[in-house]
């Protein structure tokens, strides 16, 4: 969903390998849908992204090594990710796979072609829909230009929900795309977000240049 414009839903067959190439192609996919349906429009600059909290697909140094470039290149001033609780079914992501399963429960979908068109129409928010036939290997780029070290991956960081990357200009880290994460504290019935520094709270090896 990207919110106040429009919901893409994406399929793809299952001899593709899932995993962080298939959540950075569909956000990327979502990011170039918007430039093309809004031309005269600049990009915000915060990226929000909320994403199921599992580590194969979206909790994971290349995803946010992604993030990362985005804020690099200038497309963004920061990128901050949620990473969504376990049953979260309050959430409009979920409500969003509730319509279409009610839309399509009781009809027959013949091919992949037929699927992506029931969808269509199972909510006025879907304005796109579309079957991966491939998708860029970002992982392997991300490791071929040795933007993270090859065998590494974060530690001890699973305990987090809430991950930033913007440009800094403390401790010798002028115009550096820096990582953050939260840690809550909780007043009375408020809760207060204190960024800290990522690679000073997790075992990081993510090598950003």
């Amino acid at each position: 969903i990207l919110h106040g414009y429009f919901a893409g839903t994406f399929a793809y067959d299952s001899n593709l390998t899932g995993g962080s190439n298939v959540t950075v192609e569909i956000v990327h996919q979502m990011l170039q849908l918007y430039l093309k349906d809004h031309p005269g429009n600049r990009l915000p600059p915060t990226l929000w992204v909320q994403l199921d909290n599992t580590c194969k697909d979206n909790k994971n140094c290349y995803v946010f090594a992604y993030a990362h470039m985005l804020v690099d290149c200038g497309l963004f001033q920061q990128v901050e990710f949620n990473f969504l609780p376990v049953s979260h079914t309050h959430c409009d992501i979920d409500q969003l796979f509730s319509r279409v399963s009610v839309h399509l429960y009781g009809r027959n979908c013949w091919d992949f072609r037929d699927l992506l068109r029931k969808t269509l129409t199972a909510c006025k928010m879907i304005k796109y829909t579309a079957r991966l036939k491939g998708f860029a290997n970002w992982k392997q780029h991300v490791l071929q230009h040795k933007l993270i070290a090859a065998g590494q991956a974060l530690k001890n960081f699973t305990k987090f929900r809430q991950f930033r990357f913007s440009r800094v200009n403390v401790r010798n880290r002028n115009g550096v795309v820096t990582g953050f994460v939260t840690q809550f504290q909780a007043r009375k019935t408020v809760f207060h977000k204190n960024w800290v520094d990522l690679e000073a709270n997790i075992d990081s090896h993510i090598k950003l240049a």
